[in-house]
């Protein structure tokens, strides 16, 4: 471990080194579709409301979930992972409490960042859940 790193995920020194490509953590959350670029294009004003981002910076984090409604949007929003391939909003703030997942490889959100400038020995991959009855379901919509 090192000094100050805070909680991170370790791989046990009994169980060796992981092999590369491998699925140490899953990334617990609420999925937020992006509205469709073409619906968006078509919306027009200050008040339309055209995806959860602009949903939750002008009514608060309550409008998007109404249990979450002393949460900022910048607490909440520190815990999104922008999805590229996939076009959304990974949402892991309080998951364990908003998704009701055990699984053991939910602990995405526990991987820390390395210093600046140190490239990390991990790093992030979408994918589609296909299977929705899984223990090891760690999302939902």
């Amino acid at each position: 471990r090192i000094p100050n790193s805070g909680l991170g995920v370790f791989v046990d020194e009994a169980g060796g080194a992981v092999p590369v490509g491998s699925v140490v953590a899953l990334y617990s959350g609420v999925y937020f579709p992006l509205v469709p670029l073409h619906a968006r294009a078509a919306a027009r004003g200050d008040g339309v409301v055209t995806d959860v981002l602009r949903l939750a910076r002008l009514w608060g984090y309550g409008a998007v979930e109404e249990d979450l409604q002393s949460v900022s949007f910048d607490e909440a929003s520190s815990y999104w992972l922008i999805l590229e391939v996939h076009s959304g909003i990974m949402d892991g703030y309080a998951a364990h409490q908003r998704v009701g997942c055990s699984s053991p490889y939910a602990i995405g959100q526990m991987i820390n960042h390395p210093l600046r400038g140190v490239r990390p020995n991990v790093d992030w991959q979408e994918f589609v859940w296909t299977d929705g009855g899984s223990a090891t379901m760690a999302n939902r919509l």
